[in-house]
């Protein structure tokens, strides 16, 4: 699950492709929404003697709610801000979808209760949110100006920047990139492409942002489906061959070609305002996982 590849990392270290790098953060409270049967978090806030509260409130004052009525019981205690930083990992759960086939997960909720604990408490604190803002493009922006409002330093994105990468690469800073492509696999169940296709176009960005001239924005973004992906790279819209070449490295794959193993991939090409291109292939089958590949100085590099 999301927490685990996050807030586990937080707890036992970070992977740097041979060691791991210890944390200098320390989890000092969990708040976990819902329990699976098969759930870890449980047992890995047993072990290294993290306390677990029922509440989000709770767990950013660090305030257990009393055995009477909350919170009109005579020793309800408010509680003050007694951590200085926020996790929030809004996926995975038993969640409903709606009718444009997104998981209405509850980041926003889950922020909002945050920021009540900060706007009360005159101590401002950074925070963290696992992926995108929001399934809705209203509620991500409510959550950005609250967070411009509360002057709290905020910052979103995906998991994958952390995971192991296997070769180990990492552009330096200022790298000349001609051109790069994430290619990755989505679930085919509904709702799939909504979930990983982020974590494809994140695994994109934090490579090519280190690029010369560092990031400028974007200007366009196409999405090109089915069958007119393959009928687009006979044409030379995007690069196969480092398509090719992430599929070398990304592990576990199927026998044959992804164009005939795959029943609705999608394509996104990524124009930015410094001319630079980037393409995230979502595939449906043929491959299980992410893996990166890159044009620089002429040579193929890939992770």
């Amino acid at each position: 699950s999301h927490a685990d590849l996050i807030v586990s990392k937080f707890v036992n270290g970070f992977p740097d492709g041979s060691n791991l790098i210890k944390s200098e953060v320390d989890i000092v409270s969990l708040y976990i929404d819902q329990i699976h049967p098969e759930d870890q978090g449980l047992k890995l806030a047993k072990d290294n003697n993290i306390p677990v509260f029922p509440s989000i409130r709770g767990c950013l004052t660090l305030t257990s709610p009393p055995s009477g009525h909350w919170p009109t019981s005579p020793d309800w205690k408010e509680g003050n801000l007694s951590v200085d930083g926020v996790l929030i990992v809004g996926e995975h759960g038993d969640y409903s979808g709606n009718e444009r086939q997104r998981r209405m997960y509850p980041r926003r909720y889950f922020f909002e209760q945050v920021c009540g604990v900060i706007a009360t408490s005159g101590k401002t604190i950074p925070i963290f949110s696992d992926k995108h803002l929001s399934y809705d493009w209203n509620d991500a922006l409510w959550m950005y100006e609250r967070a411009k409002f509360l002057k709290i330093p905020f910052m979103a994105g995906s998991s994958l920047p952390v995971v192991n990468r296997n070769p180990v690469l990492e552009h330096p800073l200022g790298t000349k990139i001609e051109e790069s492509l994430v290619l990755g696999h989505f679930n085919s169940y509904l709702y799939g492409l909504d979930s990983y296709g982020f974590h494809g176009l994140e695994a994109m960005q934090c490579m090519v942002e280190r690029r010369v001239g560092g990031e400028t924005g974007i200007a366009a973004v196409q999405c090109i489906e089915g069958d007119e992906i393959w009928k687009a790279a006979s044409k030379g819209l995007w690069p196969r061959a480092l398509a090719d070449e992430a599929e070398r490295v990304v592990g576990k794959k199927d026998f044959g070609e992804m164009e005939n193993n795959c029943q609705n991939p999608a394509l996104f090409i990524l124009e930015y305002t410094d001319g630079f291109r980037a393409y995230t292939l979502m595939l449906d089958a043929h491959v299980k996982g992410f893996a990166y590949a890159a044009k620089v100085n002429g040579d193929i590099v890939s992770t």
